[in-house]
């Protein structure tokens, strides 16, 4: 029992100790940048700034319609390699399968090569 009691004890402090680190580097990493740059001019305003200067409602459509355009040209050689893989797959289903389920023309195919020999 004083075993398990001084497990536990130590896994607490473990916690604290894990505890006290996050809080350590959240302080270092957020509240004393914030408190050091409060009230100055910093990068990411100059930044901002620059970004605004840049006439964006000029740009923004224009990087939009670039966008889609390549968007759609794409999905368009997608969807014509699809029709013309689908086409080559029914092709060879058709000619696998049963004459009964075959296309009239693959019947009138198999048909004429009957006659020839």
């Amino acid at each position: 029992m004083k075993l398990y009691f001084a497990s536990r004890i130590f896994d607490m402090i473990i916690l604290i100790v894990k505890f006290a680190g996050f809080c350590g580097i959240g302080y270092i990493f957020i509240v004393l940048p914030l408190k050091l740059t409060a009230g100055k001019e910093t990068f990411v305003q100059i930044a901002y700034q620059a970004v605004l200067d840049l006439k964006l409602s000029m740009i923004v459509p224009w990087a939009a319609a670039a966008l889609f355009a390549g968007a759609w040209t794409r999905e368009r050689s997608l969807r014509k390699k699809t029709v013309k893989r689908m086409n080559r797959l029914n092709k060879d289903q058709e000619s696998q399968n049963d004459m009964s389920q075959a296309s009239v023309t693959a019947k009138r195919e198999f048909e004429k090569t009957e006659e020839k020999s």
